[in-house]
């Protein structure tokens, strides 16, 4: 009987399982789904108040710029007409003497804070200018006071050299007006301060002079989102994104003399709504935790009904999650959910034993019982793996058998057996340092690794190995003279991963089985598809392209009566760099 047959008949009696648990979970998603779109009505809430807010706060801060600007525009009226009454300054313009008119201006307008400060006739022609090195012609000046007295403005705001300025004028009487005073007061960064220490409000000015580009005057923001700002040219009213930082936005235009002068009155998203936003993570903390009380009521209620099964359910969550070695809980009883336990400690068992077969068929050669070659590049990659931070060298061996077919042949493939296992006894029992892997790959190959040995080390072991080989095995009364060639390769000089390694190894063996040497080191000369063979073969096309090849006939003479019986042809190739290099020879 088998698992399921066992749980059904429990399952049965309880009256459908997972039924009160499924109960819960619905009642947990239908809360979580209620409350989910209270959170989702509250958050559109706080978004609307949000901008009502920021719509309100935008309003006020209008009028309070319109304010800041009448102020400063009389604190310039008054100090305008304190020079203006000024008797030293009248009787300086009534007997023109120019130079104290100069230093007047100069020093009053620096004391009220003014750039521009200068006094012109009742034609409004300027008799004297200071400008504080700004580029300001005289018939701007003249339009300016002009448009003033005409308008009756308290102010008039113009551009001077691309940035806005703030101009007044007051008449000199004496009794009847001689002239008049003009002052003009910078609008930059001390008037946005100002501005955002009085209302909180983020405040740029932008100067759009006549035919040109939009110039920043003055900001509160930091530069990348200042720049931002003024790469918009238009488009400032409700969201704006600046470089990042959500803003809310209200641009106040003013057509001014030599342009338009845009203020942009800013208050960040994120401030308004911080508070807001702190009482939707109070609600959605309530929600959280009135979502787990009622989750563990409903476990507790759940766990009342389905106690029997608990611990079989957690018995089968173990043994899934591939841990055959914790024994299962509830063997100990004797009723049905006891015999359940039992079966399932007994597939506990069972996935234990499978799967250190698997391990061992995976990873072990059965005929010998060393590793095979899935389990020899596994332990290769591992030991490449633990060197590689310390550059520590790793030597490689792969020995492959001679006249190893002949002994199957001719004793048998019994006897050729028993002689692979007696090649990995000796390879396990006389060569070997402890932490050294042994392997075989296949037929009548064998692998070594060699953690920690050089190209020298590496040498002296193949050596030893060839000279073990030249003792013959004994297989039971038959003694079997068998020798090995060995091919060498060595971590990091002939490979960087396991693969390339191997293979290099192992054309290093054949290598050795065909010069018949007992060990060769790899080069890679040895290997016929080399970078440097590709190389040599991209070459001989162009050879051939360019007249580098040339043939050499060399006579065959028959020794019995010296005739000529033929020619051997020759094709040697000039090479550029190797000159003397024979190519290849045919023979006709």
């Amino acid at each position: 009987m088998n698992v399921w047959q066992r749980l059904r008949p429990a399952l049965v009696r309880l009256g459908g399982g997972g039924l009160a648990l499924r109960f819960v979970a619905l009642s947990l998603v239908l809360l979580l789904a209620v409350q989910a779109a209270g959170l989702a009505v509250v958050d559109r809430s706080i978004d609307r108040q949000a901008r009502n807010q920021l719509d309100g706060e935008l309003r006020v801060g209008e009028r309070v710029w319109l304010r800041l600007l009448d102020t400063q525009a009389q604190r310039l009226r008054q100090g305008a007409a304190l020079l203006s009454s000024d008797y030293g300054f009248r009787t300086a313009a009534a007997s023109g003497d120019a130079e104290t008119i100069a230093s007047a201006l100069r020093n009053h307008g620096a004391r009220i804070g003014a750039s521009v400060a200068g006094l012109l006739d009742t034609e409004f022609a300027p008799r004297a200018l200071h400008t504080g090195g700004a580029a300001m012609a005289p018939q701007a000046v003249h339009d300016i006071v002009e448009a003033l007295v005409r308008d009756g403005s308290a102010s008039r705001i113009a551009l001077v050299d691309g940035h806005p300025h703030q101009f007044v004028a007051v008449p000199m009487r004496a009794p009847l007006t001689i002239g008049w005073v003009v002052m003009g007061f910078p609008l930059g960064d001390a008037v946005v301060q100002d501005m955002h220490a009085l209302s909180g409000l983020h405040v740029t000015l932008l100067a759009v002079p006549d035919g040109g580009p939009a110039r920043l005057a003055g900001t509160t923001l930091d530069a990348a989102a200042a720049e931002a700002l003024r790469q918009r040219g238009s488009g400032f009213e409700g969201a704006l994104d600046l470089a990042g930082q959500a803003a809310y936005g209200h641009a106040m235009q003013q057509d001014v003399a030599g342009g338009a002068l845009h203020a942009v009155l800013l208050r960040s998203i994120d401030e308004v709504a911080a508070p807001l936003h702190e009482l939707q993570r109070v609600l959605a903390m309530l929600t959280l935790v009135g979502v787990l009380l009622f989750g563990l009521g409903s476990a507790w209620m759940a766990r009342r009904l389905t106690t029997p099964l608990r611990a079989l359910a957690r018995a089968s969550e173990e043994l899934g999650r591939g841990d055959p070695a914790l024994p299962t809980r509830g063997s100990e009883r004797r009723d049905e959910i006891g015999d359940l336990a039992r079966a399932f400690d007994q597939m506990r068992r069972d996935v234990a034993r499978h799967q250190a077969e698997l391990h061992e068929l995976a990873f072990t050669d059965r005929l010998t019982g060393i590793r095979n070659r899935t389990g020899f590049h596994a332990a290769l990659a591992q030991a490449l793996a633990v060197a590689a931070p310390h550059r520590v060298p790793v030597g490689v061996l792969m020995l492959g058998l001679d006249r190893f077919r002949l002994v199957n042949d001719v004793l048998g493939h019994a006897t050729g057996d028993a002689l692979l296992r007696a090649v990995a006894t000796r390879l396990l029992g006389d060569v070997l340092r402890h932490g050294d892997v042994v392997a075989r790959l296949g037929g009548d190959e064998f692998a070594l690794l060699l953690p920690g040995s050089d190209a020298d080390a590496t040498r002296a072991v193949a050596q030893r190995i060839a000279r073990s080989f030249a003792q013959p095995l004994t297989l039971d009364t038959q003694a079997v003279d068998l020798s090995a060639a060995v091919g060498i390769a060595c971590w990091p000089a002939h490979g960087g991963g396991a693969d390339e390694l191997l293979m290099h190894a192992e054309v290093a063996m054949y290598a050795a089985k065909r010069r018949r040497e007992p060990a060769l080191v790899y080069t890679p000369a040895m290997d016929p598809g080399s970078a440097a063979t590709l190389s040599l073969l991209s070459q001989l096309r162009r050879a051939v392209e360019h007249g580098e090849l040339r043939m050499l006939l060399q006579p065959k003479v028959a020794l019995a009566g010296h005739r000529l019986v033929g020619a051997e042809a020759l094709m040697r190739w000039s090479h550029p760099e190797r000159a003397k290099a024979k190519i290849g020879r045919a023979h006709v």
